[in-house]
């Protein structure tokens, strides 16, 4: 019998069966366990992953609100991403998105309230620039300006290195909360020339000031108790008056109004003087902010091109150098529009005079008899074309002594301290006058000018002289020959023929 068999008759052929409930459900229990802590797993992950894509959107998402200033919203931008960096840095190091946003509460304020500082002074600037352009117009660069306005904003935000780069932010203590960036660049004399320029508002300024138009016709004593005519027309202006001959009371014309202001001493130890334009005068000058402006840029160029340090000046002084300027630039702008035209008659001729008979030889001959008319109007006959302006002028210095001697002893009984330098003959239609010059340039010579120098009397006067008498063409061409070469002097050297064009007039 097999050993199967055996235990089968010991069983009686049966085996009792066994109970796998309670394996079944340990079995269950496990799996059950397994698969929760599975899901749990994925839930944490999917959670932890969720946060850290809530933190990355978060970073990410943060922005900065621009100012519109281009350096300003460059160092904004580059402050935010230093600090999205240092955000993200944490997330790495498993910091939850709760103290992400902790840390951005602390740092994120302090450019807020810098951006918001900023945008109230950029929108001060910017409407304070519409005033600007308003009140200067073409004599000012509003996009200078304004680039001018935001460069000392950022200076006040932000701290640079020697190169000029924006290293940091200052502490939003410090950074001013009242400024006027438009006052402080419109009083800034750096400004002059860059953001201001010249747009003609100086001129515009004068042309706009009234010039009436001025007559006379009347006769005045001079005090030699002589009546002279005195008439003239013209347009007058706020920069002039009238320039009376203090011998004659003649008003031979109008002189721009001036004063005279002490400005330190010589080397001597006497004072200086300048000569300016008066208070009222340069006030109206620079009546306007724009006029003001533009002729202070003028000014600067002008200490500029005279070495001067305007930094270096005081008030009074500056002040005192504005005004004299302002004459000068006046005066040979001539832009007031003021003109002075005289009205030649002469009421009370001189009365004749024995002038003719003036030796023109040496030794014991004969004093032959010489008319001092005829040399000059023979000059104007024969002179040829003249440049404009200057038709029918000669200087009296051109003739010899015999023809001048007589006409300077007349003219020194009006004008005792004026030199033959200063008188010129000025043919008018068919008269000669005898003129004096009231102006000479730096080398001496007259500058003419017909409209404000002064006629003194007509050459016509000496015409019917006793002894004038008619002169052929023969003698006319000898008598000028004689007056234009002059005489042999003393030594017995002849005197050189006079320059072509002494008074530098180009005829």
């Amino acid at each position: 019998m097999s050993r199967r068999g055996a235990i089968l008759q010991d069983y009686g052929g049966h085996i009792p069966a066994q109970d796998f409930t309670a394996q079944r459900d340990a079995a269950s229990y496990y799996q059950r366990d397994k698969e929760l802590a599975a899901q749990q797993q994925q839930q944490q992950q999917t959670a932890k992953q969720k946060e850290g894509k809530d933190a990355t959107d978060y970073i990410t998402g943060l922005k900065n609100d621009p100012t519109g200033i281009n350096e300003v919203d460059t160092w904004d931008d580059t402050m935010l991403l230093r600090e999205q960096n240092k955000m993200l840095e944490m997330q790495n190091q498993g910091k939850t998105l709760q103290d992400i946003k902790i840390y951005a509460m602390n740092v994120l304020p302090k450019l807020d309230k810098t951006s918001k500082l900023t945008k109230a002074y950029k929108d001060q600037i910017d409407k304070g620039l519409v005033d600007v352009e308003k009140t200067y117009g073409n004599g000012v660069d509003i996009a200078a300006y304004r680039n001018k306005a935001y460069k000392k904003l950022a200076d006040d935000l932000f701290e640079r290195d020697e190169k000029g780069a924006i290293v940091k932010d200052k502490d939003f203590e410090v950074i001013p909360k009242n400024k006027n960036y438009i006052a402080e660049i419109e009083d800034d004399e750096e400004s002059l020339g860059t953001v201001f320029k010249l747009g003609g508002a100086l001129a515009d300024n004068i042309k706009k000031l009234p010039t009436p138009n001025i007559s006379k016709s009347d006769d005045v004593r001079g005090k030699d108790g002589r009546l002279r005519y005195n008439g003239f027309t013209g347009q007058g202006s706020v920069f002039v008056e009238q320039d009376i001959d203090p011998e004659t009371n003649v008003i031979k014309g109008l002189k721009y109004k001036s004063e005279k202001v002490p400005l330190g001493n010589n080397p001597d130890g006497t004072t200086n003087y300048a000569e300016v334009m008066p208070d009222d005068e340069f006030g109206i000058l620079t009546q306007t902010p724009a006029a003001k402006k533009e002729f202070d840029i003028m000014f600067r160029e002008h200490l500029r091109k005279g070495n001067i340090d305007p930094t270096k000046l005081d008030s009074r002084a500056k002040q005192t150098l504005k005004k004299a300027y302002a004459l000068e630039w006046v005066k040979e702008s001539n832009i007031d529009g003021s003109a002075f035209n005289p009205k030649m008659r002469d009421i009370q001729p001189l009365p004749p005079k024995n002038i003719t008979n003036v030796r023109v030889n040496t030794g014991g001959a004969p004093v032959p008899v010489m008319d001092i008319v005829t040399p000059v109007r023979s000059y104007f006959e024969n002179v040829g074309n003249q440049k404009e302006g200057l038709k029918g002028v000669a200087q009296l210095n051109m003739f010899n002594n015999e023809v001048t001697t007589p006409i300077m002893e007349e003219v020194k009984k009006r004008y005792p301290s004026v030199t033959a330098d200063n008188i010129y003959y000025q043919k008018s239609g068919n008269d000669i006058w005898v003129m004096k010059a009231e102006e000479t340039d730096e080398s001496g010579k007259i500058k003419v000018n017909q409209q404000k120098d002064t006629p003194i009397f007509k050459l016509d006067d000496f015409s019917n002289v006793t002894g004038n008498k008619p002169q052929g063409v023969k003698s006319k061409n000898k008598a000028l020959t004689t007056a234009q070469e002059g005489e042999a002097n003393r030594s017995g050297k002849v005197s050189p023929k006079p320059k072509k064009d002494p008074l530098g007039l180009g005829f």
